[in-house]
């Protein structure tokens, strides 16, 4: 086995070291970084005669059989004391009556020799320096590639120097010169690039020191076991690899701190660690239920409120990840601001930023997708009637949010959830004192069919951000979404852009012995149920169909992720964007049940008013009394009515010419209401009153 080490020429320091599950530490946060840690431990190690061998490049080079990095201390201390030697001589300074062979065959080509040689050396921390059994390193935290074991390492290292201090052994107060001497820093007037690094520097430090702290205090509830390994998991998530991997990346920052600016190459390290950087994305995701877990286990937590308070202290150590993925990209552009155009590595730091960004993106997608699916879960118990659709043909959840919605002329504040397939509208029922808000009942107003939205146009004017929605079934339609600012309009512009000029798959179409409508296929898109809208009050509604058919979008997966923010237009007061849409033509056309095209002409547009709500739906124009009633009943119960003693239960009445109200109990009232519409208005709508 060979130390891992990224190679390159310029000297980033970089430890490329695969992530593993490591164990916790046993040590309290130190003020000192690891980069400087490892240098402490190399100045004392060099006041010890002779130590400057095992120092040496080509010592590291011929023993590790790889380029060790010449700026990195902590790569340079790691491969000594996997070798073995350096800590046998630590023995034998000690242990002088008793000494340890020092095999020159030891390299890590042959890692039995030197497991050996560190076997003696922990032997001896416990046997002749007195050192307890917890603050000895085990033998694979040294081998294994992972700095929280490390971290250990250089603990026991410090405690045997400290013994051979005291001993009077090794004295360590006038440090010989190395090749880390210069290492220090600059002690220069500094400019405003060099400000910027250097709280790149202090605030990198500053928040592993947070996260060790938090890696304790996981350390001390785990001991404890309290609280069930579930709750351990969602609380912590992957705690242990996200230290692991920030030791990693401050060695890096450090390495290039100590530079002149041509020389620093910060860009370089964000590229290198792109990938590696996805160890942020189940931590960060993870942060609503970490947050409900504390909530929830509060009286628990409380026990150890003396390391750290839970509700305020826990949360805030919590979120400290999530703030700082977005910290990078405004530091990198401070950076880059402070830059000369002109130096060899611009480039390469702006290549920086734009990958951090990548990376903070991701974060959010992945974020947005856990919280997402938390938020279908529970929709699935909010909404009344769910049970009615099939959610897992919805797709992906993409956004949701609050919107006052407008659709002729009638105004309602709904939550509008917004899925790969379906748009679905619902408000919150009146809900009990005290209630809390996340519990109460939904109730579902209506819903959209993706296919069925032929556009999406930017109606911001007078400072209102607004977004009108264009939708066509047997005729064409539209609402409006009133939108808080430009951010949450641009968002949901693009997002329905997409979806609506994204093709789907080819569908199986499964019917029901009752479908009173079937669909053509449109190309590409082939055609999904059609959705109407709810004209008045009651805000979108939509048929009930036969079935809600899974197209080419199907349920959340890796592969599809949520739309991250940025993209679509820029808006202004005003300003009007082309329709982002399918064009008319594409528009799904029902089917009469026995063969033959309905077109609209042949279609009855009825406003259903039923308790506190208004719908609208389409029937053909040879309808009958029972299909009416059928397709009342479905309306009313897909949009989240409740019809206590079913279908055959329902009153329908109509106003006829006279102005009296007439009881449609047939097939010759249904046509004789349909006669009683405006003849000089071929689209008029009736308007039908249910009890």
């Amino acid at each position: 086995m060979s130390i891992s080490v990224k190679r390159r020429t310029n000297s980033n320091g970089v430890v490329q070291m695969e992530v593993a599950a490591p164990p916790p530490p046993s040590t309290a946060p130190s003020s000192a970084s690891f980069f400087q840690t490892s240098l402490q431990i190399i100045d004392r190690l060099s006041c010890i005669p002779g130590f400057d061998y095992y120092l040496d490049p080509e010592y590291l080079t011929a023993v590790a059989d790889t380029d060790i990095p010449t700026i990195d201390p902590v790569t340079t201390l790691w491969c000594i004391f996997r070798i073995g030697n350096a800590l046998c001589e630590l023995v034998n300074i000690g242990r002088p009556q008793n000494p340890v062979p020092i095999n020159a065959d030891n390299s890590l080509a042959s890692l039995n020799l030197c497991k050996k040689s560190v076997f003696h050396f922990l032997v001896a921390c416990k046997n002749d320096f007195g050192i307890r059994s917890e603050d000895v390193f085990a033998i694979s935290e040294l081998y294994q590639q992972d700095t929280n074991g490390f971290v250990k390492v250089l603990k026991t290292v410090s405690l045997v120097l400290d013994y051979l201090e005291r001993e009077g052994l090794v004295d360590t107060s006038n440090p010989r010169p190395h090749r880390f001497s210069d290492l220090s820093g600059s002690s220069a007037p500094m400019d405003n690039r060099a400000k910027v690094v250097r709280e790149l520097l202090e605030t990198e430090r500053s928040y592993i020191r947070d996260l060790e702290m938090l890696q304790n205090y996981h350390r001390e509830v785990q001991r404890d076991g309290r609280l069930s390994p579930d709750n351990m998991l969602y609380l912590f998530a992957n705690l242990n690899e996200l230290v692991d991997f920030q030791r990693k990346f401050l060695i890096g920052v450090e390495a290039n701190a100590i530079h002149s600016p041509e020389e620093q190459h910060f860009g370089d390290l964000f590229l290198q660690m792109e990938e590696s950087f996805a160890v942020y994305e189940p931590f960060c995701a993870n942060y609503e239920r970490a947050s409900k877990i504390v909530e929830e286990q509060v009286a628990i937590l409380m026990r150890y409120s003396h390391i750290m308070e839970p509700q305020r202290q826990l949360l805030s150590f919590l979120i400290k990840p999530i703030q700082r993925i977005c910290k990078y990209p405004l530091l990198l552009q401070e950076l880059i601001k402070s830059s000369d155009k002109e130096m060899a590595n611009y480039a390469e730091t702006q290549e920086g930023l734009a990958s951090i960004k990548r990376v903070a993106d991701r974060v959010n997608e992945t974020r947005r997708n856990v919280e997402n699916q938390m938020i279908v879960k529970d929709l699935e118990k909010r909404i009344k009637g769910w049970h009615e659709h099939a959610a897992q043909s919805f797709g992906e959840l993409l956004l949701h949010d609050k919107f006052v919605m407008s659709s002729n002329e009638v105004e309602k504040e709904l939550m509008v959830y917004l899925f790969e397939n379906i748009m679905i509208c619902c408000k919150e029922a009146a809900s009990k004192k005290n209630k809390k808000k996340s519990s109460t009942s939904l109730q579902l107003k209506g819903r959209i069919f993706i296919s069925s939205i032929t556009g999406v146009v930017n109606y911001s004017r007078n400072g209102i951000y607004a977004l009108k929605v264009l939708w066509r079934d047997a005729q064409m339609g539209n609402f409006s979404l009133r939108c808080r600012n430009d951010e949450q309009l641009r968002m949901w512009y693009t997002t329905l852009e997409r979806l609506i000029n994204e093709p789907a798959e080819p569908l199986v179409e499964e019917r029901r012995p009752s479908a009173e409508t079937l669909q053509t296929q449109r190309q590409p898109t082939p055609a999904v149920n059609n959705a109407r809208l709810r004209s008045a009050p009651g805000g979108l509604s939509g048929e009930q169909l036969p079935n809600i058919y899974t197209n080419g979008r199907v349920a959340a997966s890796a592969d599809r992720p949520v739309m991250a923010h940025g993209g679509g237009p820029a808006n202004g007061a005003g300003q009007r964007y082309p329709v982002a849409g399918r064009t008319p033509g594409s528009a799904s056309v029902p089917l009469r049940p026995g063969g033959g095209y309905v077109s609209a002409a042949d279609q009855i547009k009825i406003k259903v008013n039923y308790m506190d709500d208004v719908y609208v739906i389409s029937v053909p124009n040879n309808v009958s009394y029972r299909e009416l009633l059928s397709k009342l009943e479905k309306k009313i119960r897909i949009c989240g009515g409740e019809i206590p003693n079913g279908a055959e239960a329902l009153k329908i009445q109509y106003f006829d010419e006279d102005g009296d109200r007439v009881t449609i109990k047939n097939d010759e009232d249904v046509q004789t209401s349909f006669e009683s519409r405006d003849s000089a208005n071929a689209h008029a709508v009736l308007n039908f009153f249910v009890s």
